[in-house]
């Protein structure tokens, strides 16, 4: 183990993910944790699984960008579109399968690995007509599913003592034009006809519902144990309530999305179970102050992303 050594001589990762170290209760008296025994979390992101990005996984994108279809698919979404139905499952139920190993795990957790982030993409449980994806396959048991694959990697976690921080990664409309919200190019989760037109944020609440649902079902049905997971991740990178509007939309995230998405996640795990995870959405430290506290509020962890290989931080991955 490496508990004894920076975890970055051990894995090099791109971003740091900021994750607090609130306690869960109820715990199992035969779980033991993964990491270092310590209380410090040291968590690391299967990015490039659940959902595709590029930069992560060019190949998959290298092997399709071909002939008519040369420089066309750039994210999940238009892999969805431009592939017909059949190559598409083909090639991500090949992906969904091998990206991810139980030796990728160990080898987490025997480098003192302590949490997991696993971003997944809203398509998997809630599919709009006019979008290119499958019509969601919610049975876990069926290997065309990508539940299968989530659900076969979160029991691997639990049998290892990692926990699990899942992160709704993608939100309808895309919250800030990335090919990390599955569709790149312009941002329609929320725009210029909110807040008359609010049908985003309702439908990403809805979906933020249906996951935290799968996942009261697997802990109550002993598919993993609650201490698995660290909480649920509403929705990555909204950058369009930050620097992307100049904060106009700010208040979008911080008193409309949130509140409603974070009562979501609460229908089915208390803060004794699980925590509720809000990305910073490029916006300071200092816009959350009074907010999400007790006794309203319990349970929030403050996600913010430190990229050390991108703009200006850049040297950090050179040197």
């Amino acid at each position: 183990m490496w508990c004894g050594r920076s975890v970055g001589q051990a894995i090099l990762v791109c971003t740091l993910f900021a994750f607090s170290n609130a306690e869960t209760g109820n715990k199992s008296s035969t779980w033991k944790a993964a990491g270092c025994g310590d209380d410090i979390i040291r968590g690391v992101n299967l990015g490039g699984w659940l959902l595709l990005e590029p930069w992560i996984t060019p190949v998959y994108f290298e092997e399709v960008n071909i002939g008519d279809l040369q420089d066309k698919i750039v994210d999940e979404w238009t892999y969805a579109e431009f592939l017909d139905i059949d190559t598409y499952l083909e090639r991500m139920i090949n992906h969904w399968s091998t990206f991810v190993t139980r030796e990728d795990l160990e080898k987490l957790a025997e480098a003192g690995i302590s949490h997991v982030r696993v971003p997944v993409g809203y398509w998997y449980w809630d599919v709009d007509e006019g979008e290119p994806f499958p019509a969601p396959n919610m049975d876990e048991t069926d290997e065309f599913s990508p539940l299968f694959y989530l659900k076969r990697v979160l029991v691997w976690m639990d049998e290892l003592g990692l926990q699990a921080s899942m992160d709704m990664h993608s939100g309808p409309g895309s919250q800030n034009g990335y090919d990390n919200s599955g569709k790149r190019g312009e941002v329609h989760w929320v725009d210029d006809t909110y807040p008359e037109n609010r049908y985003n944020i309702d439908r990403s609440v809805r979906i933020v519902d249906q996951m935290t649902q799968t996942m009261r079902e697997w802990v109550d049905s002993g598919v993993i144990k609650i201490e698995t997971l660290y909480g649920i991740g509403i929705l990555n990178e909204p950058h369009i309530c930050g620097y992307e509007s100049g904060n106009k939309y700010k208040d979008v995230c911080l008193q409309d999305f949130y509140p409603k998405a974070y009562d979501a996640v609460r229908k089915y795990f208390n803060a004794e179970e699980t925590n509720v995870v809000m990305d910073i959405a490029s916006l300071g430290f200092g816009d959350y102050v009074g907010l999400f506290e007790e006794p309203t509020y319990s349970g929030v962890v403050l996600d913010a992303h430190s990229y050390q290989c991108f703009g200006g931080a850049n040297h950090w991955a050179e040197e």
